[in-house]
């Protein structure tokens, strides 16, 4: 990225950033043959949404001023020929329903459905918090119940938890773990961009493949829990293969790929393939064959696929007054579907078991560098 104020706007985006939930997605094959695949993801997509709600809950208290909870003097019911009035707790929203289903979930449920994961500081700040404060966990669930005294003692106590989580959030310490978070983000996001962007230079007309590639889980029977029956060196292996094959009949010239864990799904790889469609035309219609190679080659009948989808950018054969202005907003929009699908994911919480979760192609330096001038000829 050119600059800080850049980073600024791409960070506040990915605050806003929506979350798909694969759940809805997942592939009917019948190789898939686990009726329990959809509540199991269910959990896992529940849990990520739930750190995101922490961290998002956590920023607008530490960025905030003021109380969030106060009481309110609510109508109640008639008695005789006038209505009774009760005093009632309220937390401004949207802090109010996101702590519900804060408490719903749960931050220690969130780390035992995704297990080796490092999650982002705000979410770590209030894992520490609600241990601090775990007697008051029990008023949390119920504070719209109170009324009268209790309401009054409830908002005292709340607006002392706020006030605490302002000033751990404030402080040092979290400000620190958030610039290393903020510094990882953008290396990555400047590095796969930069590479994005090499590519589109040398190849005017790419065809993306979006693949979403994970696997069936086995029950264990001792434990009635469900396991992967892969282990990471494993899954690597597969993905390796996958590639060797991608290389082998379609002409690639990169990829970028996203490993995920969960611990009731398994591992998870997200992966783009930029294809020259100059040397060979492709379209939509190679997903379903790249799918079914996955689940019945590469994994033996073990695999799952979902979500997958293609798209093509290209910029030739136009004329020269607008030929840089769509070759410009065909690049972003390459960029920003690469980032949608790779590098906007562990915003939250990301899997930092097993060596390096993020990877790409080698970047086309020696070419890219004779055309722009950046290697010495003679």
């Amino acid at each position: 990225m050119k600059s800080a104020d850049d980073f600024g706007r791409y960070e506040e985006a990915l605050w806003g950033l929506s979350s798909s939930r694969r759940f809805l997605l997942i592939s009917r094959s019948p190789l898939d043959h686990q009726q329990a695949t959809q509540r199991v993801l269910a959990k896992e997509d529940e849990a990520f949404l739930g750190v995101k709600l922490a961290a998002l809950t956590i920023k607008l208290i530490v960025e905030s001023d003021g109380d969030v909870c106060s009481v309110e003097e609510r109508r109640s019911a008639r008695t005789g020929s006038e209505f009774r009035f009760v005093t009632v707790v309220k937390i401004l929203e949207p802090i109010a329903s996101r702590l519900n289903l804060l408490l719903e979930i749960g931050t220690d449920e969130i780390r035992h459905l995704l297990p080796g994961h490092q999650f982002n500081p705000y979410f770590e700040l209030l894992s520490r918090v609600m241990r601090r404060v775990a007697y008051m966990q029990p008023a949390l669930h119920h504070w719209r119940t109170f009324v009268g005294e209790e309401a009054k003692a409830f908002v005292r106590h709340f607006n002392r938890l706020v006030n605490l989580v302002r000033e751990k959030g404030r402080g040092l310490k979290v400000q620190r773990a958030l610039d290393g978070w903020r510094k990882r983000i953008r290396a990555r996001t400047a590095s796969s961009r930069k590479y994005v962007d090499q590519i589109f230079a040398l190849y005017p007309d790419l065809f993306s493949i979006h693949l979403n590639l994970s696997y069936c889980m086995q029950e264990n029977v001792g434990t009635r829990a469900w396991e992967s029956p892969f282990t990471l060196q494993q899954v690597k292996a597969h993905l390796a293969r996958f590639d060797r094959f991608m290389r082998a009949h379609f002409p690639v010239v990169g990829h970028l790929y996203w490993r995920e864990y969960g611990s009731q799904s398994g591992y998870h790889f997200r992966v783009v393939y930029f294809v020259n469609s100059l040397i060979k035309s492709t379209d939509e219609s190679v997903m379903p064959l790249l799918e079914e190679y996955w689940r019945k080659n590469v994994t033996q009948g073990w695999g799952r696929t979902y979500d997958s989808r293609s798209a093509r950018y290209g910029h030739i054969g136009v004329d020269g007054v607008r030929a840089h202005e769509l070759r410009e907003s065909t690049r972003m929009a390459l960029v920003s579907d690469v980032e949608r699908h790779i590098t906007k994911a562990d915003f939250w919480a990301f899997h930092k078991e097993g060596g390096k979760c993020f990877g790409r192609g080698q970047a086309p330096v020696a070419l890219f560098g004779a055309l722009t001038g950046g290697v010495r000829r003679g």
